[in-house]
C-alpha cells in the first residue's frame, strides 16, 4: 500500500532521515520503533505531508505522493493520530468525530461510521456530550483514535498511542489495535513502547539517528541480541 525509497528528510538545512527504505503492505501491521529523537515522528509527518522530503519517493497504491498536500492525502485514505492526541479540548466527543467526517467522502458514511466507532469505544457512546478536555488520558486517546476512523482510513498511522498512559489503559489501547488488525486495517505504529509494539506487528523496523538499523518479523526482532540490549533491558 505504501513504499518509501531512498527518503531523505528534515527541517531547513538539517537532515533527519537518511536513506529511509520500507514497505507497508495492505492489511498489514507495521511498527516503527526507536528511542526519543531517533526520527520516527519526522517519518510519519514526512508521509502525511507536514515535512517536504529532500529527495526519495512516497507511494501510495503506485501513486508518488510526495508533492501532495495534507488534506489530499487524507482524502486519499492515509490518515494520522498524532501524537499528544491534538484533540478539539472545548468540542465534546461527537463534535470531535463529526468535524473529522467533513469531506465527501467520509460525510456519506458519516452515520455509519460513528456507529462503527461507538461499538469499538463504548466509553465513548457514554460520553458522547463530555468536553474532550475533562476526559481522563486514556479515553483522549481512544476519540483520537477514533477520530481517525471517522475519515474512513485505507492506512491508519498511530504515532506514540501509549504515551504518558497507565500500563492498564496501554493494554486496552493495544487490544483496539489488535481488533483493527483483525479486521483488515493497515496501521501503520510508531511506538517507543517496543515490546508491546513488535509483539503486535507483522514486520518492524528498528530507526536510529534517522536511519534503518535493523527490520524483521516482530518476533525475529525481540529475539536479536542487538534489540534486546538496546530496547528489552536484557
Amino acid at each position: 500500500m505504501l513504499k518509501i525509497e531512498n527518503l531523505y528528510a528534515g527541517y531547513n538545512e538539517v537532515t533527519v532521515l537518511n536513506d529511509i527504505n520500507l514497505n507497508i503492505p495492505m492489511g498489514h501491521t507495521i511498527s516503527i520503533v526507536g528511542v526519543n529523537a531517533a526520527g520516527k515522528s519526522t517519518l510519519v509527518n514526512t508521509i502525511c505531508g507536514l515535512v517536504q522530503p529532500k529527495s526519495g519517493k512516497l507511494l501510495f497504491k503506485d501513486r508518488d505522493i510526495s508533492k501532495l498536500k495534507p488534506y489530499e492525502r487524507t482524502r486519499m485514505g492515509i490518515v494520522q493520530v498524532p501524537e499528544g492526541r491534538k484533540l478539539f479540548p472545548d468540542l465534546t466527543v461527537k463534535e470531535n468525530l463529526l468535524v473529522a467526517s467533513t469531506f465527501s467522502k467520509a460525510k456519506k458514511e458519516r452515520h455509519s461510521r460513528i456507529d462503527y466507532v461507538f461499538n469499538l469505544f463504548p466509553r465513548l457512546k457514554e460520553r458522547e456530550s463530555q468536553i474532550a478536555s475533562t476526559m481522563s488520558g486514556g479515553e483522549q486517546q481512544m476519540l483520537a483514535i477514533g477520530r481517525a476512523l471517522m475519515c474512513s482510513p485505507e492506512l491508519l498511522i498511530l504515532d506514540e498511542p501509549s504515551l504518558g498512559l497507565a500500563p492498564i489503559i496501554v493494554s486496552q489501547i493495544f487490544d483496539v489495535i489488535r481488533e483493527l488488525k483483525k479486521q483488515g486495517l493497515t496501521v501503520l505504529l510508531i511506538e517507543q513502547n517496543v515490546r508491546h509494539a513488535l509483539q503486535i506487528c507483522d514486520y518492524g523496523y528498528v530507526i536510529e539517528h534517522g536511519r534503518i538499523a535493523l527490520e524483521g518479523e516482530g518476533q525475529a526482532l525481540i529475539d536479536n541480541p542487538k534489540t534486546k540490549e538496546a530496547y528489552l533491558g536484557r
